[in-house]
């Protein structure tokens, strides 16, 4: 393979140009694969971007369109659409399918990869794949299903975005139920969302913490179990053990009100990439609460828990997404999702000898040892490969 097309939702901005590495959060992960790609196989990569409507909150309404070289072998494109309400969405199909079926200035590429199912990404590839005869593979990150409650529009969203993961010549998933719910029989991998090398980067840290805390990193959200995590924080007895939150949510101000009535909580709100690491390796505890119950959580894998890995700490997790199959030896497993099983875990687990701490968190860091976003390209690579040999080209 020489050419590949990448779609997402990439921007193209001065800051990317300058420095890719350092471009907002929405923008790394895909920065990051299509660097590893260029690495790995020497193949040119080109990346078609379509924001969401939160990157252009202060921006025109029409998107002009923008092409920027970020590195040797690697382009953006910023299509142009409308950011509109329901004009944003279909002149990005527009534009999307326009320019899959339009001139290639590098090539027409060989392969298509996209970076998430939304139908306005999806479609347009499959078809540009099933009319130019080349692999397309769609990388399913996150997937949100319909569920009685949610609004009729919304209904409707989430059953094309399944249809789209179905309907996909590939799939690259981060949880393995994706497979097994919506693809068996189909083709398909898993991979992982690296740790940020400055997380790999840190040494095994001493056996005694520095600090008697339990630290929770994230969205503050129920999804995120925050909800979860304040109730049983209420029933951990232990007066000298802190709990530290960093990031924002919709759970913000339930998590400030408690914190205002229980001096061992403290709120960091977002933190410093130092301050991160910091607060990562000196807690005693690392604490991924996302109740396994609800559906959003079956199809998503925490990225987060792989950062809790790098740091070689003890990690509580429930069993969300398929955490107890791939990582159930590198974590404790939090079996009773109730306030008073979670209480019952953290207490255990701070509580445990020193040594059966350090070999815990030896685990956990054991585990991410090596994981870099070469070894993840490399993978894709050769997935998209048995794409072709197998005749899955298109739909």
């Amino acid at each position: 393979m020489e050419h590949l097309a990448f779609i997402g939702s990439m921007q193209t901005s001065e800051d990317c140009a300058r420095n890719p590495w350092a471009s907002a959060a929405h923008n790394t992960t895909q920065l990051e694969l299509m660097y590893a790609l260029r690495e790995f196989g020497g193949v040119r990569v080109t990346g078609l971007g379509l924001p969401g409507a939160s990157a252009f909150k202060s921006r025109p309404r029409r998107r002009p369109g923008k092409r920027t070289v970020i590195g040797e072998g690697v382009v953006v494109e910023e299509l142009r659409f409308v950011s509109l309400g329901p004009l944003q969405i279909l002149t990005q199909v527009w534009s999307l399918t326009r320019r899959l079926f339009g001139r290639w200035p590098d090539g027409r590429p060989d392969a298509i990869l996209v970076a998430n199912p939304l139908t306005r990404f999806t479609a347009p590839a499959i078809l540009a794949g099933w009319w130019y005869r080349i692999p397309v593979a769609t990388i399913v990150a996150d997937l949100t299903c319909s569920q009685s409650g949610q609004p009729p529009v919304s209904r409707f969203r989430n059953w094309l975005q399944t249809l789209m993961v179905r309907l996909s010549p590939g799939t690259i998933v981060f949880s393995s139920h994706t497979t097994n719910d919506f693809r068996r029989g189909k083709p398909s991998m898993r991979m992982i969302r690296p740790p940020a090398s400055y997380l790999l980067a840190l040494p095994q840290p001493p056996a005694e913490p520095a600090a008697h805390a339990t630290y929770f990193a994230g969205a503050l959200s129920e999804s995120g179990g925050v909800n979860l995590l304040l109730d049983s924080i209420a029933l951990v007895k232990d007066p000298t053990l802190e709990f530290w939150f960093s990031g924002r949510g919709p759970l913000e101000e339930r998590l400030k009100q408690q914190a205002a009535t229980d001096p061992r909580i403290r709120f960091f709100g977002f933190v410093t990439q130092d301050q991160y690491s910091d607060m990562l390796q000196k807690a005693a505890v690392l604490v991924n609460p996302r109740p396994s119950r609800l559906l959003e959580n079956r199809y998503n894998f925490p990225s987060k828990l792989m950062e809790y890995l790098a740091s070689g700490r003890p990690i509580l997790s429930t069993a969300t997404s398929d955490v107890a199959e791939h990582y159930g030896n590198a974590v404790i497993v939090i079996t009773d999702e109730t306030p008073e099983g979670l209480a019952r875990c953290i207490e255990t687990a701070v509580g445990a000898p020193a040594d059966e701490r350090a070999a815990i968190g030896a685990r956990a860091r054991a585990a991410v040892d090596g994981m870099t976003w070469q070894i993840q390209a490399e993978k894709i690579l050769a997935f998209i490969e048995t794409l072709r040999r197998a005749g899955r080209l298109g739909s």
